[in-house]
């Protein structure tokens, strides 16, 4: 296990480090650039669209993880049931959730880069990330409610509110990272970190029995 998540890391920073100066010279040439102003630190225009590097990383790492991994192959295709005191919650399709991921993902991709091209308004925005977080929703990427602490209880979401938890929780994520990032780097260093705890999660998870 620990053979296929450094491969992912190496396959990411590949990703990432080839695309991004690629990146840099695209919002160069078209135009691109977040100019300096009074609000501002930097004093020469810096380009945009770095979220392509980031964008580039991610899907490296996912090809190079399903192309040289057949033990990762093999974890797509799992399905869990989910229960609760032998009642069925749901079934947990991982490639499912994962192609949810990525095409929120592509979405959310598309609204930046138009956004650092040419300015979307919040409303068009806030809808498109909103849409984006139904389409993962709809693939398996969802809460579904919440253990007590202490006590052997499961509170079960219904799927409306499920839905509205699911969706304030991708959206805000996506915005903090967004509001967050004001230097070049910032967005990758809170994004590695991030990435970090999952990683130590999954690692820990993945030496423990689940208990549903």
């Amino acid at each position: 296990m620990g053979t296929m998540y450094w491969a992912a890391f190496v396959a990411a920073c590949i990703g990432s480090l080839t695309v991004t100066p690629f990146s840099i010279w695209l919002a160069k040439r078209w135009g691109v650039l977040d100019v300096p102003s009074a609000r501002k630190i930097h004093t020469v225009p810096i380009p945009r669209w770095g979220g392509l590097g980031l964008y580039a990383g991610i899907a490296l790492g996912v090809l190079g993880l399903y192309a040289g991994f057949p033990r990762f192959r093999a974890l797509l295709d799992f399905r869990h049931s989910v229960y609760d005191q032998g009642r069925l919650l749901g079934i947990i399709a991982l490639d499912k959730q994962l192609a949810g991921i990525l095409v929120g993902l592509t979405a959310v991709l598309i609204l930046g880069m138009m956004d650092d091209k040419r300015g979307v308004s919040a409303l068009p925005k806030l809808l498109t990330q909103i849409i984006a977080s139904l389409l993962a929703f709809n693939y398996g990427v969802q809460i579904t409610g919440f253990r007590v602490p202490f006590v052997n209880l499961y509170v079960d979401f219904p799927i409306l509110v499920s839905q509205i938890v699911t969706g304030f929780w991708v959206i805000g994520f996506m915005n903090a990272l967004n509001l967050a990032d004001g230097l070049d780097g910032l967005a990758t260093g809170i994004a590695a970190i991030a990435s970090g705890t999952f990683v130590a999660v999954a690692i820990i998870q993945s030496n423990t029995e689940a208990v549903f």
